[in-house]
């Protein structure tokens, strides 16, 4: 009996002994904390990139400097089941050598001319059959069609060239070659110009001269009761169609001055302008929001002018008459609470001047 209490009792001492050794040799579970910790060092020694866990996007924006790990804080978390995001609540520790400066890039600036802007087929129809169809043959109010284009181009539009906010149209039937050469030499000089907001455009400085070497021949032109050949014959086509876009655009006009005498190709009579260089010019002034683009279109014998930016006016044109030698226009400004009205007139005299459509070409103008 005793001999068999001995047996069990070493047995239950080696069972116990046995099972000690077991559990000491075997790890104990990893806790939810251990796991927390342990991903916590992957993603830190990983510079943030993300493995099991989501980090806060706004993490990514810095890089750790290189410094002593420090331990982040003890997290607690209720649910020992299932961790389903878990945030740092330690920032990241950031150095005046690592801070991120903001730069802002300045805005594009816009050139002086914008020669590959694209107008639209359908715009160019719908004004050639308002002309057809109206009595005068021109667009005499912004009221007349209703032409809308809206700019999609991003740069023009962050500078304020956002529509089409005036149409002018005129006709050159019966034109020589010389004169439709002169009329194409001079659109070279002024399609796609920008005017900046606030700026006075004169017409005489932008066309500078009217030499050979710019494409530009013997044409005749104006000068009192007579006509003459000159370089240039013809410029006038320009800023007559010109003059209207603007006119029906409402843009303050400083400087214009009619014909001496009635041209077919300027009908209806009293919506011209004319210009010599060194003498009459064409002045206006930019007074929208931002700058101004003006664009040419030649359609057969039509000429269109269309003039871009911000509208912020409204514009009636549509009031004109006049007879044998005397004709006034109209114009009606609304902008904002402000109404302005003003009347052009124009007087068909036979007046002695210098030069008109063009400039008297002298040698120096030759060798250049």
């Amino acid at each position: 009996m005793t001999s068999r209490l001995k047996i069990v009792s070493i047995t239950f001492v080696s069972l116990y002994f046995a099972n000690t050794a077991m559990v000491s040799a075997t790890p104990p579970p990893p806790t939810p904390l251990d796991l927390i910790q342990k991903t916590h060092k992957t993603q830190i020694n990983s510079q943030f990139k993300t493995s099991q866990l989501k980090i806060p996007r706004h993490i990514h924006r810095f890089k750790m400097p290189n410094r002593q790990k420090k331990q982040p804080k003890k997290t607690v978390i209720k649910s020992t089941t299932t961790i389903k995001k878990i945030r740092t609540k330690t920032p990241p520790q950031i150095t005046k050598k690592s801070k991120v400066k903001v730069i802002t890039t300045p805005k594009t600036p816009l050139p002086k001319r914008v020669r590959d802007f694209v107008v639209p087929e359908s715009l160019i129809q719908d004004i050639l059959k308002t002309v057809a169809d109206k009595k005068d043959h021109t667009i005499t109010s912004s009221f007349d069609g209703n032409f809308k284009h809206v700019v999609t181009d991003k740069k023009l539009r962050s500078h304020g060239i956002k529509e089409l906010i005036g149409v002018g149209t005129s006709r050159f039937y019966h034109s020589t070659f010389n004169r439709k050469k002169n009329i194409y030499a001079t659109i070279e000089k002024f399609d796609g110009i920008v005017i900046p907001q606030g700026k006075t455009f004169s017409f005489n400085q932008t066309l500078d001269s009217v030499n050979p070497a710019d494409g530009f021949v013997y044409e005749k032109v104006i000068i009192g009761d007579k006509d003459e050949y000159q370089l240039g014959g013809g410029v006038c086509q320009v800023s007559t169609t010109l003059y209207r876009s603007i006119f029906n655009t409402g843009l303050p006009i400083n400087t214009r001055r009619n014909h001496s005498r009635k041209v077919s190709y300027y009908w209806p009579h009293g919506f011209d302008a004319t210009i010599y260089l060194g003498g009459q010019d064409f002045k206006f002034t930019n007074d929208t929001p931002g700058p101004v683009m003006i664009q040419f279109v030649i359609e057969g014998n039509n000429m269109i002018v269309l003039t871009y930016g911000t509208k912020d006016r409204q514009v009636d044109t549509t009031e004109h008459g006049g007879w044998n030698l005397a004709y006034w226009w109209k114009r009606v400004v609304t902008k904002g609470d402000q109404i302005d009205e003003k009347v052009f007139r124009s007087y068909y005299k036979p007046k002695k001047i210098e030069v008109a459509e063009a400039d008297k070409v002298t040698e120096k103008d030759l060798k250049k």
